[in-house]
């Protein structure tokens, strides 16, 4: 038997495309976190800000509420 029969006779199992597609996903997933760790500080900034404006439009708000109503 060779090596090339043994290689085709294991891939016709089930369970060998499910640890090679587990193999993938794993190092897909290593990859993608690699990728997007540069990003973390941007989408900390992003969010701050959007923070900041969510509350700085909500005091003014509150503040023409309070200066219309008395």
């Amino acid at each position: 038997m060779s090596f090339s029969t043994s290689l085709m006779s294991l891939l016709d199992t089930p369970i060998a495309y499910l640890a090679v597609a587990t193999a993938c996903l794993f190092i897909g997933l290593a990859s993608l976190r690699r990728a997007l760790a540069p990003l973390g500080p941007l989408l900390r900034a992003v969010t701050a800000a959007v923070v900041v404006t969510v509350t700085t439009l909500a005091a003014l708000a509150l503040v023409a509420v309070a200066a219309f109503t008395s």
